[in-house]
């Protein structure tokens, strides 16, 4: 889960295209029960993760939500984060 909160908050994408793309290689695909597994993850587990800093537990849960509300309602990623020029 960790993997996909920093590819989600590096790259600009749109999950529709992302599942698409899944699909022509698993046709198991099927992003409404990715999003339940989402939603269902124990944040807690991410304390196991070495992070390069420290991660608030609190920013985490809310990435996820956004992570789940994204792929359910078919949007685009609006995790991925704008570097400042």
């Amino acid at each position: 889960m960790a993997d996909i909160l920093l590819i989600a908050q590096s790259f600009p994408f749109l999950w529709q295209e992302i599942f698409s793309e899944a699909r022509q290689k698993d046709l198991w695909v099927e992003p409404l029960e990715i999003a339940r597994t989402i939603e269902e993850f124990p944040v807690d587990l991410l304390t196991a993760v070495k992070w390069e800093q420290p991660v608030d537990p609190d920013a985490c849960t809310a990435a996820l939500k956004t992570l789940h509300s994204d792929i359910f309602h078919g949007r685009s990623n609006s995790l991925h984060i704008v570097a400042d020029q």
